[in-house]
């Protein structure tokens, strides 16, 4: 899968968002969506917001998965718990990123 690498970054207005992707060719791309309404109904404004940090968020969740997929199994017994916290910290560390929370 070929996706733009680089950190994601968003733009939230009132009434839309913008999502930034550096790439490695120094040449930004971008995209933008809108929320009609959004500057009249709060809950929707809210819900933008969420939706943009959700995809921006995406490279991360990817490299967290990736990351997990990779992990073994422990011979002992006694490893599993560092195993079980390192689980945990990518996965807390791609929802946070994904609940707009830095």
């Amino acid at each position: 899968m070929k996706h733009t690498k680089g950190k994601w970054t968003t733009s939230v207005g009132e009434c839309g968002a913008t999502i930034h992707m550096n790439n490695d060719f120094n040449h930004p791309l971008t995209f933008s969506f809108s929320y009609p309404y959004a500057h009249i109904d709060k809950e929707l404004n809210e819900e933008g917001k969420a939706n943009a940090n959700l995809i921006a968020s995406a490279p991360a969740m990817l490299h967290a998965l990736k990351e997990i997929r990779r992990l073994e199994l422990p011979k002992d017994e006694s490893s599993y718990e560092m195993l079980f916290v390192a689980v945990k910290n990518l996965v807390h560390k791609a929802l946070r990123n994904a609940e707009g929370e830095k």
